[in-house]
């Protein structure tokens, strides 16, 4: 596994690479979901979706590519400012 943390322009970007099989077709759009994993034994399939509920709230992105037999790269952008920062609510 390689991880990679750059600082870019408005943005943190983090890479993750593994050599793995990589993500099969069949199941890339289930991927993000809560409780979902290709691995036999339960209590697995947690971290994508955590992943990505704090990306949304910050604003964030994920994107991967992945080839069959080739392994997967994750990136992940996080705003260095997210969206609701400085924003005020109002009331009246």
């Amino acid at each position: 596994m390689t991880i990679f943390l750059t600082d870019l322009g408005d943005d943190l970007i983090i890479e993750v690479e593994d050599n793995g099989l990589g993500i099969d077709p069949v199941v890339a759009e289930r991927i993000y979901e809560r409780g979902f994993s290709t691995k036999a034994a339960g209590g697995r399939g947690y971290g994508l979706d955590l992943v990505n509920r704090a990306l949304t709230m910050l604003g964030g992105q994920m994107t991967y590519r992945s080839e069959q037999g080739a392994g997967t790269v994750f990136t992940i952008m996080i705003p260095k400012r997210p969206a609701h920062v400085g924003r005020q609510d109002r009331q009246g």
